[in-house]
């Protein structure tokens, strides 16, 4: 994921753009983990 450079960027990644770089099923965890997270602190 060292196309994304940072935590940062793999947060504002799209469900499409982590897909392309570690798969689908792997993104899908990533991007709902994420998603899940800024849920929480609002």
């Amino acid at each position: 994921m060292t196309e994304l450079k940072s935590v940062k960027g793999i947060k504002e990644a799209t469900l499409a753009e982590l897909a392309a770089i570690i798969g689908n099923s792997k993104a899908n965890l990533v991007y709902e983990f994420f998603k899940n997270q800024s849920d929480s602190l609002l």
